[in-house]
């Protein structure tokens, strides 16, 4: 996680990397992040570049749900059909 530091109108951070070892916990221990972030930082936007790989070229469904019941937004969806990667 980093802070977006060519924003300057709000204090915005960057989730780099989020993962649990058992995906039954993600949402617990997502939650507990946000909770944490929006608390203790005191921050005003959150953003997550989401990249993965695999078959079919569309975002995970439990993931979506996940980001939704947090009000996350989705900005931009790259595709790339040669790489097989998403971005």
């Amino acid at each position: 996680m980093h802070l977006d530091n060519e924003y300057l109108g709000k204090r915005r951070l960057i989730i780099a990397h989020f993962s649990v070892i058992k995906e039954e916990l993600m949402g617990e221990c997502f939650g507990l992040l946000m909770t944490h972030l929006y608390e203790k930082d005191r921050c005003s936007e959150i953003r997550m570049a989401l990249q993965h790989q695999g078959d079919p070229l569309a975002v995970d469904k439990n993931l979506q749900d996940l980001l939704r019941q947090f009000n996350f937004k989705w900005k931009q969806l790259i595709n790339d059909t040669f790489s097989k990667q998403k971005q």
